[in-house]
């Protein structure tokens, strides 16, 4: 892909900013089982656009960017507050949001399951009453449950409280990890990176300076703003000191629409291929 011809589109509800707006966006989306977050400033929005807006509750916010040749989702949450100020000669609205955030810090359940129960049975409970789209779910639960953690409740169980507690229990004792990303769950294996093709990371494929490796090994870098970087997704990186296949663990997206921001900070750990 040819990483030129920057391109982003943002629609919160059924409003679509216009492409000739200026909007500044600083997305932050990690592994841990948390709402992802995103502030964007839009300049100069029109009157009845702004009044609408400034009124919505927990309507969806999409973020879109990429290149003239491909995009990706960069984010997808419910939007919290919408603020207009002046700064100067602009009006700068900024729209803060919240990836799964009420499902996360609110979703209960209250249920019991009868002895024999599987794995996989409870944790596709768990995921319907955390309110998210199951995402990955399906291939999780498959996993789970030709894996030896299938009978971990055998002699069955009664859950009450916090879902995201629930779930994060489950996978605990399943060796996974869950998190919501774009208004979907996600598990992986712990330590794992998700399936699908590693994104090589050069310098001629986007990746700015030297990435830099922590005493525990983690890598830390910064890259172009290459769509599909997104937390549990594998990364090769090809240098002359940093040789080898990393897991995202936490991508920040910075973009400008009308200035020089158009990249990725990021934090990775080795992973081992089988």
């Amino acid at each position: 892909m040819k990483l030129f011809q920057r391109k982003a589109t943002l629609t919160v509800d059924t409003i679509q900013i216009p492409d000739d707006l200026r909007f500044v966006f600083q997305v932050e989306k990690t592994l841990a089982p948390e709402p992802n977050t995103a502030e964007i400033h839009v300049f100069n929005l029109n009157a009845t656009h702004r009044a609408q807006i400034e009124k919505m509750k927990s309507v969806p916010v999409k973020l879109e960017a990429g290149y003239q040749d491909g995009t990706s989702q960069l984010f997808l949450g419910d939007l919290r507050t919408a603020l207009t100020v002046r700064d100067g000669s602009d009006l700068v609205t900024t729209l803060a949001s919240g990836d799964g955030e009420k499902a996360i810090k609110g979703a209960r359940i209250n249920i019991s399951f009868g002895p024999k129960v599987t794995a996989d049975t409870v944790l596709f409970s768990l995921a319907k009453a955390l309110g998210v789209g199951l995402g990955n779910v399906p291939v999780a639960a498959l996993k789970l449950r030709l894996s030896g953690a299938a009978s971990m409740y055998i002699g069955g169980c009664a859950m009450s409280g916090s879902v995201a507690r629930e779930l994060t229990d489950l996978c605990d004792s399943g060796d996974l990890e869950w998190s919501v990303q774009d208004g979907n769950l996600q598990i992986v294996d712990r330590g794992k990176a998700l399936e699908g093709t590693a994104v090589l990371l050069t310098s001629d494929t986007g990746l700015l300076g030297s990435p830099r490796v922590d005493s525990e090994g983690a890598l830390n870098g910064t890259c172009l703003l290459i769509p599909d970087m997104r937390p549990g997704r594998l990364i090769s990186v090809l240098t002359e000191n940093v040789k080898g296949f990393y897991r995202l663990e936490r991508v920040q997206y910075a973009g400008d629409t009308q200035g020089e921001e158009w990249y990725i900070t990021f934090e990775a750990k080795p992973v081992q291929l089988v």
